[in-house]
């Protein structure tokens, strides 16, 4: 069941990408959000406004006990750093869409956060770091994708890259599932 809803909701939020690309402009979320049941979409333009809007759209669920406060803090936190990585690495292509949409889904004692840019890919952001442009270069996406997944790769030059990691370790000990396409 959660592999199919998983699959649902990023295919719908690909389905918003490729329209927005296709059409050159942003398009207005509230109707799309209605009518998918969606319980959040919304773009993101700047960096730390996911957060705000999560944790607004959030607040009545802990103010009603629905969630708890390290849910809540883990929800931020995982939403914070997969748009961080947007910001950080996707190096938008055109005038489209400049940050990313964030999308969540809350039904049934789970939640589902999805985020899409229309970026270069995880590939060609690796292929950018001076420290990976070699080993990269020639090797299959797979690699890449492998390669952010794993502790310390970083385009910055002191020891960090392990956001993404560290994203793996809290959803894993939630006994939760990670999917991501490039």
């Amino acid at each position: 069941w959660y592999d199919a809803s998983i699959m649902r909701l990023l295919n719908f939020l690909k389905s918003i990408l490729l329209e927005i690309h296709e059409r050159g402009a942003l398009m207005s979320f509230d109707e799309i959000q209605k009518r998918e049941g969606v319980f959040l979409l919304r773009h993101i333009p700047e960096r730390g406004m996911e957060q705000t809007v999560l944790a607004k759209e959030l607040a009545p669920h802990l103010s009603e006990k629905k969630i708890s406060e390290t849910f809540y803090g883990y929800i931020l936190w995982i939403a914070g750093e997969l748009m961080n990585n947007v910001f950080d690495h996707a190096q938008t292509l055109g005038k489209t869409l400049k940050g990313g949409v964030l999308a969540v889904v809350i039904d049934d004692n789970h939640i589902e956060v999805a985020v899409g840019d229309l970026g270069i890919g995880i590939k060609a952001s690796l292929e950018k770091n001076p420290k990976l442009q070699e080993e990269i270069a020639h090797a299959h996406p797979s690699v890449a994708i492998e390669k952010a997944l794993s502790e310390n790769t970083s385009g910055w030059p002191y020891r960090r890259g392990n956001g993404l990691p560290d994203v793996l370790r809290i959803i894993a000990a939630g006994d939760g599932h990670f999917v991501l396409y490039s």
